[in-house]
């Protein structure tokens, strides 16, 4: 059993659990967005990608009232509701 030694949480695997710690115990956030004027950081790769592509990536879904566009359907539907 590979116990976490913070909050006593267990893992199947070694990997997991350094995973683990990495991800939940550690102040380490490696993966800055390369945008001029973004200071934004992340502890994870797949984090950045995400907020590459809904932050700064095309914004493909437009309001038809107000012309104003968003990056994902989800936002534009709470826009349209508020």
């Amino acid at each position: 059993v590979n116990l976490c030694d913070e909050c006593g949480k267990s893992f199947t695997t070694k990997g997991t659990l350094n995973d683990h710690k990495k991800q939940v115990h550690s102040d380490s956030r490696p993966f800055q967005c390369s945008i001029d004027g973004c200071n934004k950081s992340f502890k994870q790769k797949s984090n950045l990608t995400k907020h590459l592509k809904q932050v700064h990536g095309p914004k493909q879904h437009q309001c038809l009232i107000c012309l104003k566009s968003f990056s994902r359907d989800s936002n534009l539907k709470t826009h349209i509701e508020s």
